[in-house]
């Protein structure tokens, strides 16, 4: 297959590219918006396009598609994800989920509200002034990528501080949540789902050390309670193609969930590791191919993740 990756420069992209092209045969196009994004050369050929919110992004991604006759879009940048689930007819060839779906997972207010009988939750202080027994709590945008202007408010007096520079940053109290801060493990749950909706597979990982956002040292675990939190979540949601879906521990050691993000995870070649290899098996979808219980299941493994050079 011809498969062209989005945001070749990030976590995702990079594994999704460095994935299918040491274990598969597909010819493997990058696209990003900066032309020093590393996967841009680890890829068999590299496209530099404008970014999501400019007007010739869609265009320029319809030009490639025709060139180099594109059957497998996998987007990997959170900004571009409405644009191509507003799409898909135009762009078939995008595994992603339904466009509602999409909207509700960018804002974590409203994946919240959405998923609060299908899964634990944070608690949320809408009037940004939680009880004095609610310390330490979490600041965050309602939209977000990565870990960015993410703060953790110890006080009443720090958490005023986070506030007025959370202005300073555009980001007012319509935009953002003042929620609990969960201090125990942090886990990702790498999903695919086939074209129907259906989950294909679902393997847990323990997020042992990140950098910048992505796991970098990680343990995948059989755990049910996780495994159950997600059929749970995906009983509400339609999700199409590659998800990742985080969850924290809180201070009684229950799983809340703390965001959905409906893409592939910086994180998956620890999956691949563990022994599913979810870029591949979303060719595999794309391409109506039978997929064999051993290709979606797991074994209990710990993986170290490390920089190099092209």
């Amino acid at each position: 297959m011809n498969i062209l990756v989005t945001g070749a420069g990030g976590g995702s992209g990079l594994a999704t590219i460095r994935i299918l092209k040491t274990t598969t045969n597909h010819t493997v196009y990058g696209a990003d918006c900066s032309e020093n994004a590393s996967g841009l050369h680890l890829a068999d050929e590299g496209f530099v396009i404008p970014r999501a919110d400019h007007g010739a992004f869609l265009s320029s991604i319809q030009k490639i598609v025709a060139e180099k006759q594109i059957d497998l879009i996998l987007p990997n940048v959170d900004d571009e994800l409405e644009i191509f689930a507003s799409h898909i007819e135009e762009l078939p060839q995008t595994m992603i989920s339904p466009l509602q779906t999409i909207k509700i997972c960018n804002d974590k207010y409203t994946t919240i509200k959405a998923l609060e009988k299908a899964s634990a939750m944070p608690g949320i202080y809408e009037d940004e002034r939680p009880p004095l027994d609610a310390y330490p709590v979490l600041v965050k945008p309602r939209c977000s990528r990565g870990s960015r202007n993410i703060f953790i408010g110890s006080d009443p007096a720090q958490l005023e501080a986070i506030l007025r520079y959370a202005d300073t940053l555009g980001i007012p109290n319509t935009k953002r949540l003042v929620q609990e801060y969960l201090p125990g493990l942090e886990y990702t749950v790498d999903c695919l789902f086939d074209l129907d909706g259906a989950l294909v597979t679902a393997i847990p990982r323990k997020r042992i050390a990140t950098h910048g956002g992505v796991c970098s040292v990680g343990r995948t675990e059989n755990n049910h309670k996780l495994l159950a939190a997600v059929r749970n979540i995906s009983s509400c949601l339609k999700f199409r193609g590659p998800v990742n879906i985080q969850f924290r521990q809180g201070k009684s050691g229950e799983f809340k969930l703390l965001e959905i993000n409906p893409r592939i995870a910086g994180g998956v070649p620890i999956t691949l590791y563990a022994g599913v290899n979810i870029p591949d098996l979303c060719a595999k979808i794309a391409d109506g191919a039978t997929i064999f219980e051993d290709e979606k299941t797991f074994c209990e493994t710990k993986v170290y993740r490390y920089l190099t050079e092209v």
